[in-house]
């Protein structure tokens, strides 16, 4: 005959304890600042995952403290061609950078020379074909130098204006093209998702749309594993 509990004991729970999620942690540079939201959303989807995610300057060394944080990541997102050898590296989508203007500039489209010219400081507004009228001072917006959209723009673009401004990352590019009414600058096609209403996308010369299809990819130690491969595998689909 079974034995029963005595009075006053509390039975014992045969019920298992849940698993504990498995933290993982990814880092991204700023461009990438739009992601968060579907890494985020494929790490809420997946029970077994906790996720610490931290925003980390662009370049391999950029700072002693973005460093040893990328080394410790079990992931780095990042976006154009990747900097660092050794490790791997799983591709998770692609980026086109825009060409952004405010949306009261004429301007409907641009040659690959005029927009050299322009970026370089040698052109103006109302000198471009379709530009007429339009003399708004050119304020042309870069990003420093060894930064992820630095690089990946200046095979394509060589010469800029010394008097270009610099910016920290797109959304600098946005408010400010927004309020200027001669910017110019680079972004990402995930940063215009959200919709501004004050900028417009001007169509870039086939050569060098194509140029500037830039992958994103994640920097691993070794070749993803478990939990870190679901998540990164979710993140290529969204």
């Amino acid at each position: 005959m079974a034995a029963c509990a005595q009075a006053g004991q509390t039975p014992q729970s045969t019920a298992p304890l849940p698993p504990t999620p498995q933290i993982l942690y990814l880092t991204h540079t700023p461009a990438l600042r739009p992601w968060r939201e579907r890494i985020a959303a494929c790490a809420a989807s997946q029970p077994q995952i906790g996720l610490r995610l931290e925003e980390t300057a662009p370049g391999a060394a950029a700072q002693a403290g973005a460093e040893s944080a990328a080394q410790a990541a079990d992931a780095s997102l990042a976006l154009g061609e990747p900097e660092q050898t050794g490790g791997f590296f799983s591709l998770l989508g692609y980026e086109d950078l825009r060409l952004v203007i405010q949306r009261v500039n004429p301007l409907t489209e641009i040659a690959q020379a005029d927009l050299a010219n322009l970026l370089s400081g040698q052109a103006v507004w109302y000198n471009l074909p379709g530009g007429a009228g339009f003399e708004a001072p050119l304020e042309v917006w870069a990003y420093p130098q060894g930064d992820e959209l630095e690089r990946s723009l200046r095979p394509v673009f060589p010469v800029w204006s010394s008097a270009a401004w610099l910016a920290p990352d797109p959304q600098a590019v946005l408010e400010a093209v927004a309020i200027n009414k001669g910017g110019v600058g680079f972004v990402p096609q995930s940063w215009l998702d959200a919709g501004e209403t004050e900028v417009k996308t001007l169509p870039l010369p086939p050569a060098a749309a194509a140029a500037l299809r830039l992958p994103v990819t994640a920097h691993s130690p070794a070749e993803p594993q478990g939990a870190l491969r679901a998540l990164l595998a979710c993140i290529a689909k969204r």
